[in-house]
């Protein structure tokens, strides 16, 4: 199964050619848990997602300061590599389970984003 997520992002990496879109950094055994890329306007972005057909995830939409239980202590702090990445993040399937056609589909909408 891991080596199903590796092969799909790697397809990824070299496959989705969009300007907008911008790739972590994963470590070189990264096995893909979640596939994480990074775009400026995630709202347009997910529901273009939403609208072909392609889940997604919110991971960590929020920073522990944004986050209601810590509100009171750290609310008026700012962290903003962590509020960029929270406004940015989208994760896209990675699925060891997806077959070629729908990774080649998922890039191809990427793509004309």
């Amino acid at each position: 199964l891991n080596k199903n997520r590796v092969r799909i992002s790697k397809r990824y990496f070299t496959e989705i050619k969009n300007p907008k879109i911008k790739f972590l950094d994963y470590s070189p055994n990264s096995v893909f848990h979640q596939f994480v890329i990074r775009l400026n306007k995630r709202t347009l972005f997910t529901k273009y997602l939403t609208k072909n057909k392609i889940e997604f995830g919110l991971h960590y939409p929020h920073t522990i300061n944004q986050m209601k239980y810590f509100k009171k202590n750290y609310g008026n702090l700012k962290f903003k590599n962590a509020e960029n990445l929270a406004a940015e993040c989208v994760s896209l399937p990675i699925d060891p389970m997806l077959k070629s056609r729908e990774v080649d589909y998922i890039i191809k909408i990427l793509n004309r984003f």
